[in-house]
């Protein structure tokens, strides 16, 4: 009974590691604005906006797109970060062919580029520049007030980089494997034996 439960154990673990490997993606999206965040204004400067996103969430209300939600940060060269508090969609639309960051059905910033035509929100990708769309005077919230873009002249950056580890090396997995089989052998010999092994 003992040595069931430790192949339960161990059977239960090798099922649950395998099963949380799941990718992890970090989205950018950056471009040089004028707006002002928590009430400080800013001119001309480098906004980027980053979300880290578990690829296992993706969802595709319709066909073409596909919307990753999570929570988001921005941040401003010259002055600072914050956190949205509302919770940020990475949207990718096959046409137009767009990538970016929503708040409900709000671009924060959205950059084109034919490439994103085919991305599936799964792989790194970029850094690849187009043009943008954004919502000019539009509030975001954010923990320590607002974020709003008035201007946004030039072209913008959409940048994916994936951060999932590695996946256990075969060796590892064929030691796992060597355990339950010598744990499952010393199961036929207590039942032969008559349960002294592993019983004490």
């Amino acid at each position: 009974m003992r040595l069931s439960r430790v192949l339960i154990a161990v059977f239960a673990v090798a099922i649950c590691s395998a099963a949380a490997h799941a990718d992890s993606i970090t989205f950018t999206d950056t471009g040089t604005a004028s707006g002002s965040l928590d009430g400080t204004s800013f001119g001309s400067n480098l906004v980027t906006l980053t979300l880290t996103g578990d690829t296992s969430a993706i969802t595709s209300p319709s066909s073409g797109i596909l919307l990753l939600a999570g929570t988001a940060t921005v941040s401003v060269a010259g002055v600072g970060s914050d956190t949205f508090t509302d919770s940020i969609t990475i949207d990718c639309s096959a046409g137009p062919e767009a990538c970016g960051f929503l708040d409900g059905g709000s671009s924060i910033m959205l950059t084109f580029n034919p490439v994103l035509s085919t991305y599936g929100l799964t792989t790194a990708i970029g850094p690849l520049t187009g043009s943008n769309s954004y919502n000019p005077g539009l509030s975001f919230n954010t923990l320590s007030g607002t974020f709003v873009i008035n201007s946004l002249p030039g072209d913008t950056t959409f940048t994916a980089v994936d951060n999932t580890t590695s996946a256990p090396e075969p060796n590892s997995l064929s030691m796992l494997g060597t355990g339950l089989l010598g744990l499952m052998g010393m199961a036929l010999l207590r039942k032969r034996a008559g349960g002294s092994i592993l019983s004490r």
